[in-house]
């Protein structure tokens, strides 16, 4: 079981000085002969109360001894201690050193300190702004842990580890500032680095972690914003659980394990790009996130794991890869938002009760041609009594013998009556294409821009899809259930180098009905011309948002700055 913070915070009461601590100018030192040091102490009855001046060196019967150190337990416990200034002669804070000095309000940690230890400012709630310096590589566990008051917080760039609970409970907390790009953060395995800190809306991880710890943002309900870095290749269990104010999250390449529950319950989480390269998706790691509408499942992934996408009750669409395995138990109950699934011949076991309460669930392809047994309840009533499971030509008789699937009141074959077709649709530089496909293919898409140009952006229905275009330029779509649009936006392949700063930073992105153009440059002349070559918007561009609006089923291209585009609509 694990303790909780007030346990832990109590266990660290009292503090007792040292037996040999003198007291000069009203604090008491452990002295150290050897090197001629001193550690700051506590006080053998009574606590320090108000503001602390720790000097940079101390006098004793004729010795200098310098102030290297404030000791374990030596200012904590202390309600009255309101102010403590940090000399730069130290290098060290203590274990539990200003632990339950819930008066304090102010402490500078000056560029000597290299290291804060365990519980170093836990239960100091009147703190409400830390400063960690670039000379800091370590933070212990729990050192910051239930600082209530705690609003603000910028971290060192030479932080390569945050130990246990080290921000946790930190309810007031919404600002964290870290910059680092050459060192890890969260670079141990330790866990629940700011679990409960539900004040927190936003996060960049540093650029070099390569974990994600177990309960590192648990319950950090106002988080609506994490970026992840390229260089993480794993997220631990339990990391974003209950941060019901996260939106959408991209999951990098890198990442090959997402681990249980990794997102369970994030219930305003509406979208999720999944990396290439994650091998499996762990138990509960999306379960009852009821905002998610769709989820695409990389090629990489071989495992779903139990409860993986349970009452995702929004979910709407989701594709199921041909490298998946195993659906493992519960993975989509209760996902009352699905109405058809294809399920690929890869899949060897699908666990008990993976789409049970699915009930709007009426459509279930079946691309294997050697069925097999599947676990109880795999589906639904209604969609046994109701739906129609579709299989390859001349499997049906083969089907009727096995659990999961002989349940099924209506199976046809493909290519039998019921079948169903939907259109493809893409729309590029060249104009509009369509494609008449049988309802749950997978279509691969050739796109390749005429030479001078390049893929500015890609989307299918409103949803990026750049990511997921594979080198040649080669686009796998999903099993398409109903009609669909592929949007291909293509941009000059400019190699002059010529773009400013601010023009670099414009973003400009096709919409269904003309263009919308963000962050361009003051007094920037955008001219759109027709098909025809002739200009049909000519505008000078002064507001950060600028729509321009445009008629359906034409090419156009559109110049702005250095900057050329070509589009369909």
């Amino acid at each position: 079981m694990r303790q909780t913070l007030l346990s832990l915070l109590m266990a660290l009461l009292p503090f007792a000085a040292a037996a040999d601590a003198v007291e000069i100018g009203g604090i008491y030192y452990n002295l150290i002969p050897k090197g001629k040091v001193a550690e700051v102490t506590s006080r053998p009855s009574g606590d320090y109360t108000g503001t602390i001046e720790i000097p940079e060196s101390v006098e004793y019967e004729g010795e200098t001894y310098t102030v290297t150190s404030i000791g374990d337990k030596a200012l904590g416990g202390c309600s009255s201690l309101t102010s403590v200034n940090i000399p730069n002669s130290v290098t060290s804070i203590g274990s539990s050193a200003f632990a339950g000095s819930s008066g304090l309000t102010s402490v500078n940690i000056p560029n000597s300190v290299t290291s804060i230890g365990r519980g170093a400012f836990q239960g100091c709630s009147g703190l409400t702004s830390v400063t960690i310096p670039n000379s800091v590589t370590s933070i212990g566990d729990r050192t910051f842990a239930s600082c209530s008051g705690l609003m603000s917080l910028t971290i060192g760039n030479s932080v390569k580890s945050i130990g246990y609970s080290a921000f946790a409970l930190c309810r007031g907390l919404k600002d964290v500032n870290y910059n680092a790009t050459n060192c890890s953060f969260m670079g141990s395995s330790d866990f629940s680095v700011f679990e409960g800190c539900n004040s927190l809306t936003s996060i960049r991880i540093g650029e070099n972690v390569q974990s994600i710890p177990k309960y590192a943002f648990y319950r950090c309900s106002s988080l609506t914003s994490v970026t992840i870095p390229n260089s993480v290749t794993s997220i631990g269990s339990s990391a974003f659980s209950g941060c019901s104010g996260l939106t959408s999250v991209t999951i990098p390449n890198s990442v090959t394990s997402i681990g249980s529950s990794a997102f369970h319950a994030c219930s305003g989480l509406t979208s999720v790009t999944i990396g290439n390269s994650v091998t499996n998706i762990g138990s509960s790691a999306f379960s009852y996130c009821s905002g998610l509408t769709s989820v695409t499942i990389p090629n990489s992934v071989t495992t779903i794991g139990n409860y993986a996408f349970q009452y995702c009750t929004g979910l709407t669409g989701v594709t199921i890869p041909n490298s998946v395995t195993t659906i493992g138990n519960y993975a989509f109950e209760g996902c009352i938002g699905l109405t058809s699934i294809t399920i690929p011949e890869s899949v060897s076991s699908i666990g008990e009760g993976a789409f049970l309460y699915c009930d709007n669930l009426l459509a279930v392809r079946s691309e294997i041609t050697e069925p097999f047994n599947c676990k109880r309840d795999v589906f639904s009533k209604n969609t046994l009594r109701n739906g129609v499971l579709y299989v390859p030509a001349s499997t049906k008789d083969l089907y009727i013998r096995f659990d999961g699937w002989r349940e099924f009141l209506k199976i046809e074959e493909a290519g039998g009556e019921s079948e169903q077709f939907v259109w493809l649709t893409m729309k590029d530089g060249r104009g509009l294409t369509k494609l008449k496909l049988k309802q749950g293919t997978r279509q691969e898409l050739s796109i390749q821009p005429e030479t001078g140009w390049k893929i500015l952006t890609a989307t299918m229905d409103g949803t990026d899809i750049s990511s997921l275009i594979k080198s040649g330029n080669v686009y796998t779509t999903p099993a398409i259930m109903n009609d669909a649009t592929i949007t291909i936006v293509y941009e000059k392949d400019n190699t002059s180098g010529t773009f400013s700063a601010r023009q670099s930073k414009t973003d400009i992105k096709v919409v269904d009905d003309g263009v919308v153009i963000y962050n361009a440059e003051p007094q920037s002349r955008c001219i759109v011309y027709g098909a025809n070559g002739l200009p049909v918007a000519n505008t000078v561009i002064n507001d950060s948002t600028h729509k321009i609006t445009l008629p359906k089923g034409q090419v156009y291209l559109l110049a702005l700055g250095d900057r050329t585009l070509k589009f369909a609509l």
